[in-house]
């Protein structure tokens, strides 16, 4: 099995415009990516993956600069120019990497690529590090079959293609807890970021150029009035990807636990209370805050299913008081009146629908 990490990357940047190419001890951003990466140990190749714009010329200066492999395909397409050059240099597992993270973190994505050797699935995450730091591992057979079925044209966030769907075993990578609470933004998106980010490089890079994110947080913990810069900066909220296309009624659904906290991770970031996972059967994830009180629910013709992942909160049915909590399965009948009263700190549940027509 040969393994790539690739590097998504344009000059297209509109918060931050030119930000591949802006110069911090000594070397411009995309350059201390690709230091940064080199010193994965497992991965096989280092591919810069830009588009056939002629104002992306200078990043293909850069990979030859810094002998690494290159690759140029679709604008907007992001699956379709990864594959493409997965395709190229024969490639069959990538970690996926973006331009805009030079403190992507190496010792994770080998943590990746070893999982992948120990598992062989579809789609591997450690979304659990700091924001910035972390990369995506994917099979690119699976690669190809979400080109075969989706419908977007434009993809450039594409996680959801894996996470959300029944076609693909997914894993997560365990991520330490110290680096799991960190709650840091280390991406570069705006000037903030940019402004944090190279005054990091500052007080570490030159005494340590290969500085780890363990070396990040004690710098932060010690110096916490850096963590101010971009304290205020919101990370933008990708479209929501239609992946109805990706779901096979034909065959048992299987939500792994890793799916679903991937899932609930994304609305917690987005703020959103449910998210309809599939249609036939409809599934949905509600993740409800502390002391949400909900409105009266009564349906015809179907039953609920609720499971419960996380929280706890009071369940009305009629004039029944149910607390319901972390692993409990409520049947609510169909016809039958019933709201969720009191979330306490909050819940995360399932519900499934059973038509009964």
């Amino acid at each position: 099995m040969k393994t790539a990490i690739t590097i998504t990357v344009r000059m297209k940047s509109t918060r931050l415009p030119m930000k591949a190419l802006k110069e911090f001890s000594g070397k411009t951003l995309i350059e201390h990516l690709i230091e940064r990466l080199k010193r994965a140990k497992l991965p096989n190749e280092i591919i810069l993956c830009t588009s056939t714009n002629p104002q992306d010329d200078v990043l293909i200066e850069v990979a030859k600069k810094n002998n690494i492999k290159y690759f140029r395909g679709d604008e907007d397409d992001v699956l379709k120019r990864l594959w493409e050059a997965a395709r190229k240099y024969n490639i069959d597992f990538i970690v996926a990497t973006t331009g805009d993270n030079p403190l992507t973190d190496p010792e994770y994505i080998d943590k990746t690529v070893k999982k992948f050797q120990e598992t062989n699935a579809d789609y591997i995450t450690s979304l659990d590090l700091p924001w910035g730091t972390f990369s995506y591992g994917v099979k690119v057979k699976a690669l190809k079959r979400v080109l075969e079925l989706k419908k977007e044209s434009d993809t450039e966030v594409w996680g959801q293609y894996f996470a959300k769907s029944n076609l693909f075993e997914t894993k997560k990578v365990k991520v330490d807890k110290i680096l799991k609470e960190a709650k840091i933004r280390l991406t570069i998106d705006t000037p903030e970021d940019f402004e944090f980010v190279t005054k990091i490089y500052k007080k570490l890079y030159h005494k340590n150029p290969s500085f780890n994110l363990y070396d990040v947080i004690k710098l932060l913990n010690k110096q916490r009035e850096l963590k101010k810069i971009n304290k205020k900066i919101v990370q933008k909220i990708s479209s929501p990807i239609n992946t109805n296309s990706l779901i096979d009624f034909t065959k048992a659904i299987k939500i792994s636990r890793d799916v679903i906290w991937e899932c609930f991770e994304q609305m917690d970031s987005k703020h959103e209370l449910s998210f309809v996972f599939s249609k036939n059967p409809k599934i949905i994830f509600v993740n409800l805050p502390a002391e949400f009180r909900g409105k009266d629910e009564i349906h015809e013709n179907e039953d609920d299913l609720y499971i419960v992942i996380d929280g706890m909160a009071k369940l009305v049915i009629e004039k029944n008081n149910l607390e319901i909590t972390k692993g409990d399965i409520i049947h609510i009948p169909a016809k039958k009146n019933h709201k969720i009263d009191n979330t306490n700190k909050g819940i995360k549940y399932l519900v499934i629908k059973i038509n009964k027509t």
